[in-house]
Parts: C-alpha cells; structure tokens; sequence
C-alpha cells in the first residue's frame, strides 16, 4: 500500500488541536492508529469483542461527518455475530 501523505488534523472534546502522524491502518475494517504529542489524555478502555453475545447492548461515540455532530452516541443490540454483510462493493 502506498503512503498515506495527507495531513491528519485532530480536535479534541476540549477544543485543543494537533496534527497527527499516522501509526497503522487497516482499510478491511476502515480502522487507523494515530499518533498526537499531547499530555493528560485519558486511555480508552476498550471492550473484548471476543464475548460478545447475541442480545448484548452496545454503543458508537464519534464525530460522524465531522464536529457539526462531535459527541454523537448511539446505541443498539448485537443481532447477530460473524455475520459477513456487503454494501457498494464493500
């Protein structure tokens, strides 16, 4: 794959702004690793999806199409696990 060479802005919830340097990417699961040089950044705990079980309940925080949305949260119940769906080729 070849290098990704666009510059990588990040705002966070308290409005600080940093560029990025790109760690990883995986364009499987449209998923990247980003590197930014600040301090007092609180870790995210992540879940293991590996007990997931039918009828558990999740949520998505995110900034879905960009900061006129920062915050957005959503929630829904796992219907169904190692289900392959395709949707424009993808």
């Amino acid at each position: 794959m070849p290098p990704i060479t666009q510059k990588i802005t990040v705002q966070l919830s308290d409005d600080r702004v940093f560029t990025a340097d790109l760690v990883g990417i995986d364009q499987v699961s449209d998923l990247a690793v980003l590197y930014i040089a600040a301090r007092d950044l609180a870790a995210a705990q992540f879940g293991n999806s590996d007990v997931l079980r039918v009828g558990d309940t999740v949520v998505a925080i995110g900034d879905p199409l960009g900061v006129d949305l920062r915050g957005t949260y959503t929630d829904g119940i796992i219907s169904a696990i190692n289900r392959d769906v395709a949707m424009n080729g993808r």
